[in-house]
């Protein structure tokens, strides 16, 4: 299990690392707040809906 553990949080970080290098070079710093507000966004949905089917 933590070895499942550890490749998820790398592969993770480097894909989400690499998304905000491109989003810094193609937009700046508003491109890296706004890359930073989707994936808010996205772990908010995810969150909400696993909350959901744990207490349907």
């Amino acid at each position: 299990a933590s070895s499942l553990y550890l490749f998820s949080y790398y592969l993770g970080s480097s894909i989400a690392g690499t998304l905000g290098g491109v989003f810094w070079h193609n937009y700046g710093w508003n491109g890296v707040g706004a890359f930073i507000a989707l994936m808010l966004v996205i772990a908010l949905l995810v969150g909400t809906r696993l909350h959901r089917r744990l207490h349907a």
